[in-house]
């Protein structure tokens, strides 16, 4: 028998960080849409309040999208639109949906939702790059300048005044 010594977890917790404003949300058993985030398809993790109204065609549209555009269609459509505002309607196009609206829409979300992506508010990763290679630096330049300029953190923090 192995023992283990320090922290073991043989939970299924998560831990999801915004790479806009940094919000932290962690739980046991949790999901993206418990966090009331997303990710895009290129990995950027967001909350959910800065998500970007995509200009997107019906193909770009997640599954929630794309019934509700199923109902818009479905109205101009008929001329009976009483009909088609039927609960019974609805409860069809969410009978079709209903399995495939889930948690898995927030781990594929496209680029032109992600602020990141668009530029709109750019991760600190993404400024970094810029950085780096409109310089023409490298990280280990930028290392050498912090090192031979500053003692420590704290020093670097008080004479950048940040």
């Amino acid at each position: 028998m192995k023992i283990r010594q320090g922290f073991v977890s043989n939970s299924s917790s998560s831990s999801f960080v915004c790479d806009v404003c940094k919000e932290n949300v962690s739980g046991m058993d949790m999901g993206l849409s418990d966090a009331e985030m997303f990710e895009c398809v290129v990995g950027h993790v967001i909350c959910d309040s800065h998500e970007l109204t995509p200009k997107v065609d019906f193909y770009d549209l997640d599954l929630e999208g794309k019934r509700a555009r199923c109902l818009e269609l479905a109205e101009s459509a008929y001329s009976d639109k009483e009909q088609i505002q039927s609960a019974e309607y609805e409860q069809e196009l969410d009978d079709i949906y209903s399995d495939d609206l889930s948690d898995e829409d927030r781990y594929s979300k496209s680029k032109n939702c992600c602020p990141c992506c668009q530029l709109e508010k750019p991760s600190d990763d993404q400024v970094l790059e810029f950085l780096l290679v409109d310089r023409k630096s490298t990280r280990e330049d930028i290392v050498k300048q912090m090192q031979e300029r500053f003692k420590d953190y704290d020093e670097m923090r008080k004479k950048l005044g940040v």
